[in-house]
């Protein structure tokens, strides 16, 4: 069976209780991050909002300050996020360990999209890697213990019906809550990004949008489907890294940054568009 547990990990003290006392912790722990994570989500867009109104000033803005209108697509993109399993790891603040006590170790998976909160959990003190990729010619670790993370995970995602979620075997615990305080205006200021940053990423956004137009057939183009699209769009990703995408994105970004603000402040957030 070919597969990969890139977050799997095991405790070094074996015991359910010191492992859910770990977590506990962790949670407290964690709640700085997300928070800054969920902040630095909201000024992006906000930033993206206010850029996009700059670049489009004869366009019809809407009557609503960016930092709401920023609130309400973080919401709705996290909400569909969670109910949708729509993948988007930039509103994604997600994080659940799971746990599988197995002949007397209890071995798990991290479940996250923030790289900042899987670096976080795995440096915990008694947490270890034991990640498992079988595809990998050369394993980062000695040839008996590559062969004993392959067997205990083939036990765990195997079932005697075949393939299975490890799940099945353990528990989920989830350490990230609601986000119930409404974030002040005040608090994403200091993540707003900066000039270079929104210059790129409008340019690559621009750039992008017009290479999906060139690749898109002249006729029937309404009669597109979802996956096409998607898979045009990824296409167009992966065009991006290339010498020749980065070098269109360099030159549609120089001349995007004069037309930018130099940097954005509080009245930039709570601001209403011109119309």
């Amino acid at each position: 069976m070919n597969f990969s547990v890139g977050t799997g990990f095991r405790f070094r003290r074996s015991g359910l209780d010191d492992a859910f006392r770990q977590i506990q912790a962790f949670r407290l722990s964690l709640a700085p991050s997300v928070q800054a994570a969920r902040l630095g989500a909201l000024a992006d867009i906000a930033a993206r909002i206010i850029d996009d109104r700059h670049l489009r000033a004869r366009a019809r803005a809407p009557r609503v300050a960016p930092f709401h209108a920023a609130m309400v697509e973080l919401l709705d993109r996290s909400w569909a996020v969670e109910t949708e399993q729509r993948h988007d790891p930039s509103v994604d603040f997600r994080c659940n360990v799971g746990l599988f006590p197995y002949e007397g170790t209890v071995y798990g998976v991290l479940h996250a999209e923030q790289p900042r909160f899987q670096s976080l959990w795995m440096t915990e003190a008694n947490v270890e890697d034991f990640s498992y990729d079988a595809s990998v010619s050369r394993p980062p670790v000695g040839p008996e213990e590559w062969a004993v993370r392959a067997r205990v995970w083939r036990a765990l995602y195997t079932t005697d019906d075949g393939p299975a979620w490890p799940a099945l075997r353990g528990v989920v615990a989830y350490c990230v809550g609601p986000w119930v305080d409404r974030p002040r205006p005040e608090q994403v200021v200091a993540h707003l990004p900066t000039l270079a940053v929104r210059a790129r990423r409008a340019a690559e956004s621009a750039v992008l949008a017009r290479w999906i137009k060139e690749q898109t057939p002249a006729r029937g183009a309404a009669r597109q489907t979802t996956a096409s699209r998607r898979t045009r769009a990824q296409d167009g990703h992966a065009w991006l890294g290339t010498p020749a995408g980065a070098a269109a994105v360099d030159e549609e970004a120089a001349q995007i940054l004069p037309r930018l603000p130099a940097s954005l402040a509080l009245t930039d957030l709570m601001g209403r568009a011109r119309v």
